[in-house]
């Protein structure tokens, strides 16, 4: 026999003893199990995940719409007593009186309502507003009717404003934009004057017809108009992407994207007109050279509040502007190096007058709130748990001093991540009260007075439970309104994740993370293991409230593997300035020692984890991680899916780079393409070919370097696809490609949707 005849008698063979075990391989994966347990048809079939709660304007009462049988209903609460009732005592008989007199067909379990009033303090005579009509339903008769229009509140100088433009509050003056040229009317002249404003050259598009008046840009602060810019500077580079699917031909896109290390930064300013003196100034608000600015939303007639910060985002200073004499003054300054905390740090200007100021800081390791006087004076930290770290301000309450905020962390917390909300004193030296459970993540919504918060608690692992309380009276046990139990939703297709938890590769930082797992798992076998990575640092995409089938992992799982979901050092801004600084000046390398490490830990912990089977995925600063961490460990790994990753930082978006990595920089931000020669395992990248987030030019550059290191992969464009590519044919590739490449299964399905 021939060398050519042994080939292809071997090939031939091959190809029979293949089919069946193709065949055979692939009957282990039941596509209907796996779309069961999607987030879509669980979520079809699981109702009252929300409530839509609405507290009413008597102060009193609330409702929020329930799901039973096969309709919505609305829950009426007295949040005296407790006690509930029916909002609407027959749905049925409501529905049919809207049909009746609108023609406007709604179905029972469709019917949710938002926007209800009530015309006596009995609440009896209930308005509501569906389908752009407004609608008075009698509840004690059941009677419907068209409402009449309510007479309008505006100010009796509301003619005035009907021509638009931005308007001062005593409707004296209104300011309006015409091209490049801003145009002050004198409403109580009718006369207007055009306003020397050349900076405006750089800020809107002279393309612009000249004539054609739009409302301006901008406020006023008593009688001085602000107008608040970031100037499109001509010398920042452009960054230009095809749309290949525009008609009729293909389409050039063009925007500009000052990169890392270059010297054109967008340059803010602040334009000034006073009109009771006819003068118009721009103040000198720069401090830094290179820098950016936030302003105060406190208004007053002759004083502005704003944050600025230098462009290596170490320094912070609060300033405040006179606008009568142009004069900048820094109240407070804060040296937050490595770097501020760009997603936590906020601050606030109390008072009508500006009496006191709140200032977020991460001085002594986790952000806190701390109180001042209206010239910068030091009053004192208003939280004393030192592990706390302080959140969003959701309300002040002046009436009782009191701030509510957002808070993380704390003695009493069980997990880092989950969000509890605070009651701070601003008067007096007073210990902060949390107002929500600690062991469970929570959203809070609250009255207009501050006084009732509707609170939603749950977590990756627990079904939400829904409940009221009076925050007057903490000591009042909160009022229980409805919960999902764990049955109903395993019903519905929900398979409970697994918290975890174990130590980062310098064994003492406490990580913590999800694992899913197959709804038939048997811990006596072993499963290949995907680990689904995004790096931060400015967020933590790590799900802690109820979710089903976040991020598609567990479809991922039904396929037949377990996926870990554990963030590394660097990856949260909630765990204090350590763990949100730990990627520094190493923004490539940064994670991949902790997934790793997270990876071998619990294997001894949970020996159903296949050691040998290690896949890992992730989109955009996961894509990048994913294929690092590929590269840098390519004994561990055996396939990785990348999407949308910004492999080099040195061509995205020029704060990323300098903010995350270093300012001034030290020659060029490491890249994944450095490391191209590494790669020993299946890859498959993808991304959107009008990526407007991270450039596409990422991911070829990445695709280049594979190229010249003679590397084979796999990589996929997305046309017309922008920075986010979450579909089923994205979700099911990834499932795909990793069957084939942990599992063995190689005959992929053409129609890989209905996997045919």
């Amino acid at each position: 026999m021939t060398r050519s005849k042994i080939v292809l008698s071997c090939f031939a063979l091959s190809v029979l003893c293949s089919f069946p075990i193709r065949s055979q391989e692939y009957s282990t994966v039941d596509w209907g199990k796996v779309e069961r347990h999607s987030a879509d048809s669980v979520s079809a079939r699981l109702k009252n995940t929300y409530l839509f709660p609405k507290f009413l304007e008597d102060g009193k009462s609330m409702f929020y719409n329930c799901a039973k049988g096969d309709s919505v209903t609305q829950v009426l609460v007295n949040l005296s007593s407790g006690e509930t009732e029916p909002l609407i005592p027959s749905v049925k008989s409501l529905l049919e009186q809207i049909a009746g007199l609108s023609g406007d067909t709604i179905q029972a379990k469709d019917f949710t309502l938002y926007n209800v009033s009530f015309e006596d303090n009995e609440r009896r005579m209930m308005r509501f507003r569906q389908k752009g009509k407004d609608y008075i339903f009698d509840r004690k008769t059941g009677k419907l009717s068209f409402a009449t229009k309510k007479a309008s509140k505006t100010h009796p100088s509301s003619n005035r404003l009907s021509f638009g433009g931005a308007t001062s509050s005593d409707s004296l003056f209104t300011m309006y934009r015409e091209g490049l040229t801003l145009v002050l009317r004198d409403n109580r002249h009718g006369t207007e004057r055009r306003l020397r404003t050349a900076h405006l050259s750089s800020v809107y598009s002279d393309e612009e017809p000249p004539k054609v008046r739009r409302e301006a840009s901008g406020f006023w602060a008593g009688h001085a108009f602000v107008h608040y810019t970031e100037t499109k500077d001509p010398d920042i580079g452009d960054m230009w992407q095809i749309n290949s699917l525009s008609e009729p031909r293909p389409e050039l896109r063009t925007m500009k994207m000052p990169l890392p290390g270059e010297d054109n930064y967008p340059k803010q300013c602040l334009f000034v007109y006073d009109a009771d003196r006819d003068k118009e100034w721009l103040p000198k608000i720069n401090a830094f050279g290179d820098q950016e600015i936030t302003l105060s939303p406190h208004r007053s007639s002759d004083k502005l509040y704003f944050s600025r910060t230098n462009r290596a985002g170490d320094t912070l200073q609060l300033c405040r502007l006179d606008l009568k004499t142009g004069i900048v003054r820094t109240l407070i300054e804060e040296d937050a190096r490595p770097v501020h905390n760009l997603s936590l740090f906020n601050f606030r200007v109390l008072g009508e007058k500006g009496d006191s100021i709140l200032w977020w800081s991460e001085r002594d390791g986790y952000g806190k709130y701390f109180l001042y006087d209206n010239n910068g004076r030091l009053l004192r930290c208003l939280i004393s748990d030192a592990t706390v770290v302080a959140g969003r301000i959701v309300k002040t309450v002046p009436e009782r001093q009191e701030l509510i905020i957002e808070g993380y962390g704390g003695k009493d917390a069980t997990h880092p991540l989950l969000k509890s909300y605070f009651i701070l004193s601003l008067s007096e030296d007073k210990k902060e009260e949390r107002i929500t459970p600690p062991d469970y993540d929570n959203e809070l919504e609250l009255s207009e007075d501050g006084r009732w918060a509707f609170v939603r608690s749950s977590r990756i692992d627990a079904p939400p439970i829904f409940s009221v309380r009076d925050l007057h009276n903490l000591k009042s046990k909160p009022i229980l309104l409805e919960r999902i139990e764990e049955e109903e939703a395993v019903r519905a297709g929900w398979v409970k994740p697994l918290s975890v938890s174990c130590l980062a590769a310098d064994d003492s930082t406490r990580l913590y993370g999800v694992m899913y797992r197959p709804s038939d798992f048997d811990p006596a076998k072993k499963y290949p293991v995907i680990v689904y990575v995004y790096p931060g640092p400015q967020t933590d995409l790590l799900p802690v409230s109820f979710t089903p089938d976040e991020s598609a992992n567990q479809t991922l799982a039904e396929c037949g593997f377990i996926v870990l979901q554990v963030p590394p050092r660097g990856s949260s801004p909630v765990r204090g300035k350590d763990f949100y600084t730990f990627g520094h000046g190493n923004l490539r390398d940064y994670p991949t020692a902790d997934l790793r490490h997270s990876v071998e830990s619990l294997a001894k912990e949970y020996p159903y984890l296949d050691l040998g089977r290690v896949g890992i995925y992730g989109h955009s600063g996961g894509g990048f991680a994913t294929v690092v961490s590929l590269l840098t460990y390519p004994d561990f790994y055996k396939a990785g899916v990348a999407a949308s990753g910004n492999y080099d930082n040195n061509i995205y978006i020029q704060w990323w780079g300098e903010r995350f990595h270093k300012y001034p920089l030290d020659g060029k931000i490491p890249t994944a393409m450095e490391l191209a020669e590494k790669l020993s395992a299946p890859l498959l990248l993808m991304v959107g070919d009008n990526d407007r987030n991270v450039p596409p030019s990422n991911t070829l550059r990445m695709a280049d370097a594979l190229i010249k290191a003679g590397k084979d992969f796999e990589m996929m464009i997305f046309p017309g696809k922008d920075h986010e590519l979450d579909s089923p044919y994205y979700f099911n590739k990834i499932k795909y490609f990793f069957l084939k490449n942990l599992v063995g299964n190689t005959e992929p399905h053409i129609n890989i949707i209905k996997h045919q």
